[in-house]
């Protein structure tokens, strides 16, 4: 029996920030399964080289920037649009975690887990956007989480960053969306056995 993918995105090319590992490794092979072009980002050359490695098809890319420098992500995403082709979706996973009571909580790993869960989203979703707004069509999804709505003692910047993400997704609709750019968020689960 032939398994056949849920959706075909094939002759589409995504960009997946954060993807050298868990979630978003895991996005970048459901898209490749489904015949997308896949660019795994992160900071890293070699561990991307690696991950891509593992996942299916000859259409895996890697591209090595920094998602919190602006400079480093508008040279980033010029260089996949080249290199690769125009990008038709852009998935902003990057995200990182630090729990600490919020008292304790410096302002140094406040401005990084800010940096990382929300600032990467805008500036990829931003430079992504200029492109794909000028061709009149693309999909942005943001990787947003269960604690844009909840939070948990010690987690409070990431479910600042989450809530805010959540909010940033309903601006890039209002502003991209009747240009053909369409964006969404998307927020991971786990489920509890009852």
């Amino acid at each position: 029996m032939t398994a056949h993918p849920l959706f075909d995105i094939a002759g589409r090319t995504a960009l997946v920030t954060g993807s050298s590992r868990g979630i978003g490794l895991a996005l970048a092979r459901g898209l490749a399964q489904a015949g997308c072009t896949v660019v795994l980002n992160g900071r890293d050359a070699d561990t991307l080289a690696g991950a891509a490695a593992a996942l299916p098809g000859d259409r895996v890319h890697t591209a090595a920037f920094d998602v919190t420098d602006g400079a480093s992500v508008a040279a980033g995403v010029a260089d996949v649009e080249e290199r690769v082709g125009p990008l038709d979706i852009l998935v902003n996973n990057a995200g990182m975690q630090l729990r600490a009571p919020l008292l304790e909580f410096t302002e140094a790993d406040w401005h990084r887990v800010l940096d990382t869960n929300l600032t990467s989203a805008f500036l990829v979703g931003r430079e992504a956007a200029r492109r794909m707004t000028a061709r009149g069509h693309g999909k942005i999804v943001n990787i947003c989480s269960l604690q844009s709505e909840v939070v948990r003692p010690g987690i409070a910047p990431y479910a600042a960053a989450k809530g805010a993400l959540k909010m940033l997704t309903k601006g890039m609709c209002a502003d991209w969306g009747p240009t053909g750019c369409r964006s969404t968020g998307s927020a991971p689960a786990t489920s509890r056995p009852s």
